[in-house]
């Protein structure tokens, strides 16, 4: 009996052995899950690559909208400054129309001149020196613009559109109009620039279109002669050729040979001379011109080169 009571409390001290054992095994579980769930907060959330990847192309998808949405609202920013702009200038022009024509609205309606564009008439019981004075006091209104970048924009088109209706002769009497007056740009000057500018500001066709109802056309080559190679044609040159043959038609032979020799400094042959007159008689309409012209082939030969 003492040997079964000795093993039953061999085996309580062992059981109890356990116990603590057990408990401290728990005791440091627990304090290792809950440093193990400290470590886990602690630590960014990881993603699988495929996730980490398609994670990249929306956050560049986002980025993307969000500059196309940056770039509309900018634009859309732009055009309504634009709009407003463009409110505010056609405002200014009209309040200035106003104000030049006299009409009510602007800040200066209401003044001594108001209404005075609008009702001025020009008929025949006008006067030159209304007339005058009138112009005067419309141009003071259009000069206001004339530090504006637009200002000879605006006077071509007022003068396109004022004078469509005149004649040739009212044509030519406004442009003199532009050196009356002035050493800087005479009439001399407006002539010669004209001419410079000639091959920018006119066509060969109008030219040519001239020369034809003048009825002058170019000497037709003499029987086996080797064709001249033709020439490439400038505005410049035929409109020489246009007024040389003005010249002609109005001068004396003699006269417009004296001309081209002292233009040129070059002496004239008796033989060229009289080509001079032929074709002089034959813009004139003489019958006779064909038959001197031929009888001075004959007389001078090939001395005319």
């Amino acid at each position: 009996g003492g040997m079964v009571a000795l093993r039953i409390e061999e085996e309580e001290e062992e059981d109890e052995e356990d116990e603590v054992r057990f408990a401290k095994l728990r005791k440091e579980r627990a304090e290792l899950e809950k440093r193990l769930s400290e470590i886990v907060d602690e630590l960014p959330h990881e993603k699988p690559k495929e996730s980490s990847k398609k994670g990249k192309q929306t956050k560049k998808l986002l980025n993307q909208k969000d500059a196309e949405d940056r770039a509309a609202r900018e634009e859309a920013l732009r055009q309504a400054e634009q709009v407003s702009q463009k409110q505010k200038i056609e405002e200014a022009d009209f309040e200035n129309a106003q104000d030049m024509f006299g009409g009510g609205g602007g800040a200066q309606a209401g003044g001594a001149d108001s209404g005075k564009f609008e009702s001025w008439r020009l008929d025949h019981t006008t006067k030159q020196h209304d007339a005058e004075e009138f112009a005067t006091y419309t141009a003071s209104k259009i000069k206001t613009f004339s530090g504006e970048f637009l200002y000879m924009a605006m006077l071509r088109k007022l003068l396109s559109e004022t004078t469509k209706t005149l004649d040739a002769t009212q044509a030519k009497e406004l442009m003199l109009v532009l050196t009356k007056g002035r050493d800087d740009f005479t009439v001399v000057d407006l002539v010669r620039n004209l001419f410079r500018d000639a091959d920018r500001d006119i066509t060969t066709e109008d030219i040519t279109a001239l020369l034809v109802k003048a009825k002058v056309t170019a000497s037709k080559p003499k029987p086996g002669a080797a064709k001249k190679v033709e020439e490439v044609k400038s505005s410049r040159v035929e409109l020489l050729k246009l007024i040389m043959q003005d010249f002609v038609k109005e001068m004396k032979p003699d006269d417009m040979g004296k001309v081209v020799e002292d233009a040129c400094g070059v002496t004239l042959t008796r033989d060229q001379t009289s080509k001079i007159a032929t074709r002089r008689a034959e813009m004139a309409g003489d019958p006779s011109a064909k038959k001197a012209d031929t009888k001075a082939q004959v007389r001078g030969g090939g001395d005319h080169k």
